[in-house]
């Protein structure tokens, strides 16, 4: 053993760097993402769950509907009621985003309807 460590190209760092500047970005989102703060959140149903269903987690929570998106089961809702994050879990979301991320949520949603 020659105690050499083994040579990595240019390529391979740069693909390194890359996927690092990736997941930090990620994780800045997630961060976002996982910690929603003010009176506005991203709620997100299952999928598979009956139409309305979205209504009802709001409603149940105390929340009122601020925006629809192309998907029956991601809305915006807002509540100046403190806990309304966690009262959304309780109701049965599936998943509460920050609602400064609605506006990201959405476009997608509409990307995705003007591929089909």
């Amino acid at each position: 053993m020659s105690g050499h460590l083994p040579r990595i190209g240019k390529t391979r760092w740069l693909a390194i760097l890359i996927a690092l500047n990736v997941l930090g970005i990620a994780g800045a989102i997630a961060g976002v993402a996982v910690a929603p703060t003010g009176t506005r959140m991203v709620v997100i149903a299952p999928p598979w769950s009956e139409p309305g269903r979205i209504m009802q987690i709001v409603a149940a929570a105390g929340g009122s509907l601020v925006d629809g998106g192309a998907r029956d089961w991601i809305v915006v809702a807002e509540s100046g009621d403190r806990g309304f994050a966690a009262r959304l879990f309780a109701a049965g979301a599936l998943l509460v985003l920050d609602g400064r991320l609605g506006k990201s949520c959405f476009d997608l949603g509409n990307l995705d309807e003007a591929s089909r």
